[in-house]
């Protein structure tokens, strides 16, 4: 498993000169990839939900393939913010295209994205990835729009986590339950035995 190997990895460190830099720097890094790997898995909740409600829209619109184009939205669910326009051109071209299909289903298409997307962006994202965290909706959003606009896509991605880290670890020194507890720092780092 990888994370044992990492976890011998650290506590072989320990035996070296850097043992005071390990065992300042291992807890705070550990807790780093969990706060990451908690935001990747709400991430993919918010895709599930993206998908769902693509799905029911698709359905009530009459567009063909549903099912396919729901996975694609899925997909490019995990893309910030590019994710909703990439998925929407080829459910676009689907509803102009069908045997049924005009410019006025590709419209309709687009109103609906626009409206998950809106869902997503306003209430989804901040309340999942705000509750992982233990921050309020608004804050989780102020930190999107502050991160996206220095570092991008990455800045999407990892700023939530980041901020998150930074908030409650290193200014408020206060644990984030279930991902950084200070009484842990024991068991992140093993000690030496002998």
């Amino acid at each position: 498993c990888i994370r044992d190997s990492m976890k011998t990895g650290v506590a072989d460190l320990r035996n070296t000169r850097i043992k005071p830099i390990v065992e300042e720097v291992a807890p705070g890094v550990i807790a780093l990839g969990k706060l990451i790997g908690k935001t990747f898995q709400g991430q993919v909740l918010i895709a599930l939900f993206n998908a769902g409600f693509t799905l029911f829209a698709l359905w009530l619109i009459g567009v063909e393939y549903k099912f396919v184009l729901a996975m694609v939205v899925f997909v490019f669910s995990f893309i910030p913010v590019l994710g909703v326009i990439l998925s929407g051109i080829p459910i676009c071209a689907i509803a102009v295209l069908q045997p049924d299909g005009s410019l006025m289903m590709a419209l309709q298409v687009v109103i609906a994205v626009a409206i998950i997307h809106l869902i997503e962006g306003m209430i989804l994202s901040p309340r999942i990835i705000g509750k992982i965290g233990h921050l309020h909706p608004v804050l989780v959003i102020a930190i999107l729009l502050i991160s996206e606009h220095f570092f991008g896509m990455w800045g999407l991605v990892l700023g939530v986590p980041v901020a998150i880290y930074i908030i409650r670890v290193v200014i408020l020194r206060s644990p984030i339950p279930g991902i950084y507890e200070p009484d842990e720092q024991a068991e992140i780092v093993p000690k030496e035995t002998g």
